[in-house]
């Protein structure tokens, strides 16, 4: 894993501004670890994959992270924090797994990059559900023969669900809130991706505003500018406002 440059950072944004989040996420892998054939990272789990995004943001912008949410019922602002460490979960391992439910086998492995992209043109939420688990679960009956996953009951389908989010904690972090105005409570959902990448689009802002004040005071080119440290363009900033 290596630290994102102000260069790697203004191309991510520009090449991304008009991605999807799951293109995104592939793109920040494979920064991180350009070793690791785009198709490999594709098929990481969506907890490995989060994870690795978690560390990378750490790394360039600090292990504490801060969020800040409205109360859904009354819109009271709740602001809060939690490290890395606190984030981390343990990540599944890299195989199959079996589950039993009355007379079906259930043989599933957790969801991948490459299966959320397949189901993004499926509109309907529980359509949407349906063909993922179709992607991750095969059943079989008693005899061995293979059911279509129209054919299990749905209280099958939830136990496998339920083990799902089990063996891949990581993919799935939800807060449990207290609303501080008017005592509702909810939870909502972390997603590190679009957290880092809306931290990722504001330090690109600020660069770019910062090359600019550079450029035309010294006339140095943008490549030289990105190139500096972030210390060594803040001084520079300081003396043309001084």
């Amino acid at each position: 894993m290596r630290h994102l440059s102000a260069s790697d950072i203004t191309r991510l944004c520009e090449w991304g501004a008009d991605k999807h989040d799951l293109d995104r996420a592939i793109a920040l892998l494979r920064l991180t670890v350009p070793d690791i054939a785009p198709e490999e990272l594709a098929d990481w789990s969506i907890g490995r994959r989060d994870a690795l995004l978690m560390r990378l943001r750490a790394m360039n912008f600090g292990s504490d992270f801060d969020m800040r949410v409205g109360c859904p019922k009354c819109d009271t602002g709740l602001e809060f924090g939690f490290s890395l460490e606190q984030l981390l979960q343990d990540e599944p391992p890299d195989r199959a797994f079996n589950v039993q439910v009355g007379e079906l086998t259930r043989r599933y492995r957790v969801p991948s990059s490459r299966d959320l992209s397949a189901i993004m043109v499926v509109a309907d939420a529980t359509a949407a559900r349906m063909a993922l688990l179709g992607r991750c679960v095969a059943a079989t009956g008693a005899d061995g023969a293979p059911v279509h996953l129209s054919k299990v009951p749905m209280e099958a389908i939830e136990v496998v669900v339920a083990r799902i989010a089990e063996d891949d904690p990581q993919a799935d972090i939800v807060f449990k809130l207290s609303c501080v105005g008017c005592g509702h409570k909810w939870r909502t959902v972390f997603d590190i991706l679009s957290y880092f990448w809306t931290e990722l689009e504001s330090f690109n802002t600020r660069v770019q505003g910062d090359v600019h004040t550079i450029a035309s005071h010294y006339g140095w080119d943008e490549d030289t500018i990105l190139r500096m440290t972030a210390e060594r363009r803040s001084r520079y900033i300081h003396l043309i406002g001084a």
